[in-house]
């Protein structure tokens, strides 16, 4: 068995993964780009993988018709066929970071063996956390670097950028969670002034 060195064309991937995902589901672009909101936007049908960091302000974020308040260390996961908009709240500017990739990844992300999943599905719904503390230091750190390497023309731009994409759904599913722990707790406590 020979070792596949990294040439164009030779099928070689870092992801550890064969030709067919090579040249039709590993990215080919991961990016990101800064928006200031002042005005509603139009409604966008999202075709990638999206995550959304709100930078500063606050609004609201309507996804299929359902509205979702956001403000400053707000983290929204779209996946592909959501429409959504973005309204900041009067008088303020809604500053928000979008990361992007192509769809297919996601689904790799998925079906990687080194990533649990115990049921796949495509969410009706948006993942939406509100980051505190530590989780929200490192999103934003994460993001102002996934910014910066977004801009640069170096041929492993997509595989560091790809690495930010991880680690701004860590902090988001961190979020997720820190969110249902309190839910649990908030209703345990409710359960027992019954």
């Amino acid at each position: 068995m020979t070792n596949k060195k990294e040439t164009p064309g030779s099928g070689y991937s870092p992801f550890g993964v064969d030709d067919y995902f090579v040249k039709n589901v590993l990215p080919t672009s991961i990016y990101a780009q800064e928006r200031r909101i002042t005005t509603p936007t139009p409604s966008i049908h999202n075709r990638d993988e999206l995550l959304i960091l709100v930078r500063s302000g606050s609004g609201v974020i309507t996804v299929n018709s359902i509205r979702y308040p956001v403000k400053k260390n707000t983290i929204i996961s779209l996946g592909p066929f959501h429409r959504y908009s973005l309204t900041p709240n009067p008088d303020q500017e809604l500053v928000v970071a979008e990361g992007r990739m192509n769809a297919g990844t996601y689904v790799y992300i998925l079906a990687c063996p080194y990533y649990k999943v115990k049921n796949m599905s495509v969410p009706s719904e948006p993942a939406v956390a509100h980051l505190t503390g530590r989780m929200a230091d490192m999103a934003g750190r994460t993001m102002d670097a996934f910014l910066r390497e977004s801009i640069e023309n170096r041929s492993d731009r997509n595989k560091i950028c790809y690495c930010y994409m991880m680690e701004l759904f860590g902090a988001m599913t961190e979020g997720m969670s820190h969110r249902m722990k309190e839910e649990r707790r908030q209703a345990e406590l409710d359960g027992k002034k019954e």
